[in-house]
C-alpha cells in the first residue's frame, strides 16, 4: 500500500506544471535565452514592417507604372488611328483620280473607235 501510495503522489507530481518536462524546457530556455528570444522576435517585428512598406511600395509603384504605360499605349493608339484615316482619306483620293483617269481613258480610246470608224469609211 505504501508503493500505492508514493506512485499516486509520483503520478500526481508529473501533473503540476512544475514537474512537467515540457514546462521545465520551456522555463529554462526562458531563463536562458528569454533576453535573446526577445530580441529575435523584436527583430522578426522590424523585418515583418519592413518587408509590408517594400510590399506596398512595390504595388504602388507597379501601379503607377501601369498607369503611364496605359496611358503611352493609349496615346500610341490615338496617334495611329489619327494616321490611318490620313492614310484612308489619301488612298481615296488616289482611288477617285484613277477612276478619273479610267473614264478619260474610256473617253479617249471611243474617241479612237470613232476616229477608226471615219478613217474606214
Amino acid at each position: 500500500m505504501a508503493n500505492q501510495t508514493n506512485n499516486n503522489n509520483h503520478t500526481n507530481n508529473n501533473d503540476s506544471p512544475f514537474m512537467n518536462p515540457q514546462s521545465e524546457v520551456g522555463a529554462i530556455r526562458n531563463i536562458l535565452f528569454g533576453q535573446y528570444m526577445q530580441a529575435y522576435e523584436s527583430k522578426f517585428e522590424e523585418l515583418n514592417a519592413k518587408i509590408d512598406q517594400l510590399y506596398e511600395q512595390s504595388q504602388n509603384s507597379s501601379e503607377e507604372s501601369y498607369r503611364a504605360l496605359r496611358g503611352d499605349l493609349d496615346e500610341l493608339n490615338d496617334q495611329l488611328q489619327q494616321k490611318m484615316e490620313m492614310q484612308h482619306t489619301v488612298i481615296m483620293r488616289e482611288l477617285e483620280k484613277l477612276g478619273q483617269d479610267k473614264v478619260d481613258r474610256q473617253a479617249l480610246g471611243q474617241m479612237l473607235i470613232d476616229i477608226g470608224t471615219k478613217l474606214s469609211q
